[in-house]
């Protein structure tokens, strides 16, 4: 089976491009999703769609809380696609703006977390040691996602507040990825409080991540790759 995923595009995203050709490496079809564009219609055929993803990259300008804007915009031009997300039955990937859209969107609704900043007024565009989260490790057990002996690796990030503040615990198993960060890089002394990177709804189908993948080489193509599997599975496991 090849996905076909949906790529919402929001005016100021500026890494649609490069998921594209990522997703293109991972053999998945992809078809543009504007907003903000009313001679746009909504997807009569969303059925024929596996997959929904919300690229990053100053969507929005990239205004505090850009997900706030996008999830409107989203709710009022596509409600068949609101309505799928919220009901748990079209898997979405968020990256960086898209995944604050789905927290705004309310799609993971055992999960309490906000995103901050570990260093006030400070934009992070870098790359960042990342180590694999209970979720991702269990979406193909047999394979490890590292191309070294360790579970920890590099992918890049750019933002300003993508720290994930958990202010209630967030289960093991719905946590993607962690941050992997000492002192030295300048952040704040409560870091391990914010430390976690990404995170997936209870039931697996909706994934949120601040890094970058689409840009992180083999380690991001595999991750962009499990989740391509899982709704895989799923689709199967429906049918």
């Amino acid at each position: 089976m090849t996905v076909r995923a949906l790529i919402l595009l929001a005016p100021g995203t500026n890494r649609a491009q490069d998921l594209i050709r990522a997703l293109e490496r991972v053999s998945v079809e992809t078809k543009i999703l504007p907003l903000d564009r009313k001679d746009y219609p909504t997807p009569e055929n969303l059925d024929s769609y596996q997959a929904l993803f919300l690229p990053g990259g100053f969507t929005y300008r990239d205004l505090p809380r850009p997900g706030v804007t996008q999830a409107k915009r989203l709710a009022e031009q596509f409600p068949n696609v609101h309505s799928r997300l919220l009901e748990g039955s079209l898997p979405a990937f968020g990256i960086c703006n898209g995944f604050q859209t789905l927290n705004e969107l309310g799609v993971f609704p055992n999960l309490h977390f906000e995103f901050v900043s570990a260093a006030p007024k400070r934009f992070f565009s870098r790359e960042m040691e990342c180590e694999l989260g209970l979720g991702l490790e269990g979406a193909r057990p047999k394979q490890r996602l590292l191309t070294n002996q360790h579970s920890r690796f590099v992918l890049p990030v750019a933002f300003e507040q993508g720290f994930v503040h958990e202010l209630r615990l967030i289960p093991a198993s719905q946590k993607l990825l962690h941050y992997r960060a000492s002192l030295d890089d300048g952040f704040a002394p409560e870091f391990h409080r914010y430390s976690c990177a990404g995170v997936c709804s209870s039931e697996g189908r909706i994934w949120g991540v601040m890094p970058h993948p689409e840009n992180g080489g083999a380690n991001g193509l595999e991750i962009l790759r499990r989740f391509c599997d899982s709704v895989e599975n799923q689709h199967r496991n429906k049918n």
